[in-house]
């Protein structure tokens, strides 16, 4: 097998980073769909970033067992995957491992027939694009360019 279940805490970091206090201000939106991403904290995003792992192993794995391609026993496992994270922890990690991390977790929920359309994918994606942009605010570099417009020479 390839494909894994992300642990708890992966997850968990994800959606803890997405609602830091001074982050942007998750409110993520589907662009397939049209419509804002109902969520109410890093809890319920965390469930669907789960979810979609989840699913995806089944979608991979159908063959090896009924919950999560086999990675899980019962149904009831996906309820009690977060029992023991603790989501209002101050720990936030570094915009480097997050955005690495939102790649691994998209990676291994990306099975599914039409992964682009799916909640958590827009998710993803605003997580990731929020990481990336505290690694530029952060950058010491001396130039970090919006746009590029080559010289042009006289004629």
């Amino acid at each position: 097998m390839s494909a894994y279940l992300v642990s708890p805490e992966h997850i968990a970091e994800i959606a803890r980073f997405a609602y830091k206090p001074s982050q942007f201000g998750f409110n993520p939106y589907n662009l397939v769909a049209k419509q804002k991403i109902d969520l109410d904290g890093s809890v319920d995003l965390a469930r669907l970033l789960l979810q979609a792992n989840v699913d995806s192993l089944q979608a991979r794995y159908y063959d090896h067992g009924p919950v999560a391609g086999g990675f899980l026993q019962y149904e009831e496992d996906i309820t009690n995957y977060f029992d023991d994270i603790d989501f209002a922890g101050n720990k936030i990690l570094s915009p480097e491992s997050i955005y690495n991390m939102v790649n691994c977790l998209e990676y291994q929920s990306c099975e599914v027939d039409g992964w682009v359309e799916t909640d958590a994918y827009w998710a993803l994606h605003y997580i990731k694009e929020a990481a990336a942009k505290e690694m530029i605010k952060n950058s010491t570099s001396d130039v970090v360019a919006w746009d590029y417009e080559p010289k042009r020479e006289a004629v």
